[in-house]
């Protein structure tokens, strides 16, 4: 038996351009759209239906304005597609004229082929047009594939292999002219709504890595064979926008890094010094590839882990917002990634005295003295006051956040540094509306080095969490002319 992998693209986009280029239809369902000469017309992530109605159904219309329309069926030249219930009407508008009547547009985030049953499993091609963007997978332990596209083989080398769940999936792009995919193929069966699951935390863990979430619309083609040579048809969507973010953790590329701090520096010489350093310190064999299991480990860990999906996507999204807000976000981040993997690796915080000494021995007392304020009557509180009081007693063998806050890291096998210990202080500080501002120093450079700091925290929290080891991008390195600083750091941080 054959391991040579082959994808037969030329019918999945030949139903992408098919789709995306409707001009006409008729339609059935919607009594006022019946028996209409229909426009079609594709902006953005959704479909408009443009049509003239008479006069005599403008109440009729207008009513339907106020909610979302049902499920209808379009009629093309060569197929059928169905509009699922929840389009819109977008556009209204009047004319005093007995023979035009009135202008109206249906629009719509979602079309598949009609047949298409949601309840049914299907082998599913995840197909994200990402316009002119490069495809790079060079980063990845990758495989190569023959390719079959209008009517010759191509080969490739841009195909990620992913274990989910004990599923096999492939990950890879293509590029025509100036169009490029990113696309998802499932080598099992299963829903739609698994397999849209399945592709966001694929898309969402290549993003972290590299800064770019690509989403915005998906053209999902499903078949009942695996190779995608007779595609059943086709079940269009609009994504969420996709999120292109500042700050990419993950590279092999040691010139894109070393040289840009070269570059940086004020010597004139900084650039072939900063190639030179490369060479001497043989950084291009040290940046090793993202193995194979490494990248699967982080789509089964963002896939079965809601929590861990937002902050990777909080984490590359931050860097869009203002200074001020990106902290907060990442902050967030932190947080969230912190309780999650003090849950999935059972972490509980120590307490500051021994707990049974606290409970038997001194959180007596602390009662016996509240006791003994209640009876004496030349004090007088409230009983609130007096369960304010029982909290903060409950409260005072808790441990502090910062200390709570390392034990994820300490787990995980990361040592943190001093400066990065301050920086969680600083995020607590943050949440609190204050920032320390030492003298001399700006308060924009230190938001933005402590923004910097907490993406990578948040960063290093995700790649241990999936057992990842080797470099990863020193940012606060990086950007260290930005924020006034001398970083006396590499340009990639080993972990």
């Amino acid at each position: 038996m054959s391991n040579k992998i082959e994808k037969w693209l030329e019918p999945t986009l030949n139903i992408i351009s098919e789709t995306s280029s409707l001009q006409s239809c008729k339609a059935v369902g919607i009594p006022f759209v019946e028996d209409r000469d229909i426009v079609i017309s594709k902006e953005k992530n959704q479909f408009n239906f443009s049509f003239l109605s008479p006069l005599v159904e403008h109440q009729v219309i207008n009513q339907a304005r106020t909610s979302n329309l049902d499920q209808f069926n379009i009629i093309t030249a060569n197929k059928s597609y169905t509009i699922p219930k929840g389009s819109l009407i977008t556009s209204y508008r009047d004319f005093f004229d007995e023979k035009q009547g009135f202008g109206c547009v249906i629009s719509s985030q979602w079309l598949h082929t009609e047949g298409f049953n949601i309840r049914e499993s299907y082998y599913f091609r995840y197909v994200v047009p990402i316009g002119e963007h490069t495809i790079n997978f060079r980063d990845y332990a990758l495989y190569t594939y023959d390719c079959y596209f209008k009517g010759r083989k191509g080969w490739y080398s841009d195909l990620i292999k992913i274990f989910l769940n004990e599923a096999e999936y492939h990950f890879w792009g293509f590029k025509e002219g100036n169009d490029s995919y990113l696309i998802v193929d499932s080598l099992v069966p299963c829903m739609l709504e698994a397999i849209d699951k399945i592709a966001l935390s694929i898309f969402v863990s290549h993003g972290f890595l590299c800064s770019s979430i690509y989403l915005n619309e998906a053209y999902i083609i499903y078949s009942k064979e695996t190779d995608f040579q007779s595609p059943e048809g086709v079940y269009y969507k609009a994504l969420r926008d996709s999120i292109k973010g500042q700050y990419t953790i993950f590279t092999t590329n040691a010139y894109s890094v070393l040289v840009s701090i070269g570059k940086n520096k004020d010597s004139i010489h900084g650039e072939s010094e900063a190639i030179k350093k490369i060479e001497e310190e043989e950084w291009v064999d040290k940046l090793k590839f993202l193995k194979e299991e490494t990248f699967s480990k982080l789509v089964n860990i963002i896939h079965n882990n809601d929590s861990v999906l937002r902050a990777a996507m909080t984490i590359v999204e931050a860097s869009k917002f203002a200074i001020d807000t990106q902290l907060a976000m990442y902050c967030v981040a932190f947080e969230t990634l912190s309780k999650q993997i003090m849950k999935i690796h059972q972490i509980k915080p120590p307490s500051v005295i021994d707990r049974d000494i606290w409970k038997n021995q001194i959180r007596p007392l602390f009662l016996n003295t509240v006791e003994n304020i209640k009876k004496d009557k030349q004090i007088e509180l409230s009983e609130d006051q007096f369960v304010l009081l029982d909290k903060k007693i409950n409260s005072f063998n808790n441990p502090t956040n910062k200390d709570t806050l390392k034990l994820p890291f300490e787990k995980l096998g990361y040592n943190l540094s001093e400066e990065e210990l301050i920086c969680i202080d600083y995020r607590n500080l943050s949440l609190h509306g204050t920032l320390p501002i030492n003298k001399g120093e700006d308060e924009i450079d230190k938001l933005f080095y402590v923004n910097l700091m907490m993406h990578k925290l948040c960063s290093i929290l995700i790649l241990k969490l999936v057992e990842f080891e080797g470099y990863i991008i020193n940012n606060v390195k990086l950007h260290e002319k930005n924020i006034n600083r001398t970083i006396e750091e590499e340009g990639f941080l080993k972990i």
